[in-house]
């Protein structure tokens, strides 16, 4: 299959995680505690796949460059998620820090040329912009959300070391990828691993506290269980399309598109608001899309 296939289908799979999150949240339970049940319980799946289908990556001789490789891009994702956490809750609008991050499709398209020789093609890098641009339109909202009193500084720093963060992981998996070869199971066993184990570290005395109240215990399982399943699945076939795509920035413009199911679905399931913006944003990804496939 060709890679965007993969791409695509990373991008629903992210979307329909966001919006169970979505709907965990709006019951009201902390993102910490979200964030941790779901890497746990996509990292038991890692787990159980890799028991069953055993990898010949185990007994390669380049385990240790993948073990050190896959480490790193594990411990920027747990950085570049905690401090993109920080830009979102720090800035006076959560669509500003989404709109830095994005430009990660950009650096890593041309980066991936000089590191790994990619294709350099003009007609391409448009398409990503354009994905760019309609992301950040999606995600930017006309009104802040934080007064002057409650705002908080530094949300830019915070929201660039994101996409510096991002950055690296991408093409330190890629690296991985060319070296050993698209390894989707063995790859997320030891990404979610580390997030996991960061998760379980950030929530402290709070861990406890997820398991004494059982009636909202029973409502919370179900929910982040198939977050975890979308999540299981959307990590998975971004591994693939990373590495079968021909310049991994690809991947990530159509990756990031989930913004627009997500804004689409919200606007049926939550009730958000939808205005001509998000509707330019909407035809812009798609045309950039396009561009990208074609």
């Amino acid at each position: 299959m060709p890679w965007f296939f993969y791409s695509i289908l990373t991008s629903l799979s992210f979307a329909g995680m966001f919006l169970s999150v979505r709907k965990l949240t709006d019951i009201g339970f902390s993102s910490k505690q979200i964030l941790l049940f779901l890497c746990g319980f996509a990292f038991l799946g890692f787990i159980a796949l890799n028991i069953i289908f055993p990898s010949h990556v185990w007994q390669s001789d380049k385990f240790l460059f993948f073990l050190l490789t896959v480490a790193m891009a594990g411990l920027f994702s747990v950085l570049g998620n905690w401090t993109n956490f920080e830009a979102i809750k720090r800035s006076p609008n959560p669509g500003y820090p989404l709109g830095i991050s994005t430009i990660t499709i950009l650096t890593t398209a041309l980066l991936s040329v000089l590191i790994f020789n990619s294709p350099f093609d003009l007609f391409k890098i448009l398409g990503t912009i354009l994905v760019i641009i309609g992301i950040t339109l999606i995600a930017v909202e006309k009104k802040d959300y934080l007064t002057e009193k409650t705002r908080q500084s530094h949300w830019q720093l915070f929201a660039f070391i994101a996409l510096f963060c991002f950055t690296v992981t991408i093409l330190t998996l890629k690296q991985t990828i060319s070296i050993i070869g698209i390894a989707p199971k063995e790859i997320n066993l030891f990404i979610f691993g580390f997030n996991f184990l960061a998760f379980a570290l950030f929530s402290g005395k709070e861990l406890k506290d997820y398991f004494t109240d059982k009636v909202r215990l029973k409502t919370f399982l179900p929910l982040v269980l198939i977050a975890s399943i979308f999540s299981f699945l959307g990590n998975f076939f971004n591994i693939t399309g990373l590495g079968l795509a021909p310049n991994p920035g690809y991947n990530e413009a159509i990756k990031n598109t989930n913004v627009l199911f997500v804004t689409l679905f919200s606007t049926l399931l939550f009730s958000a608001s939808f205005d001509k913006y998000k509707f330019l944003g909407i035809i812009t990804i798609i045309f950039g899309v396009i561009i990208l496939v074609i």
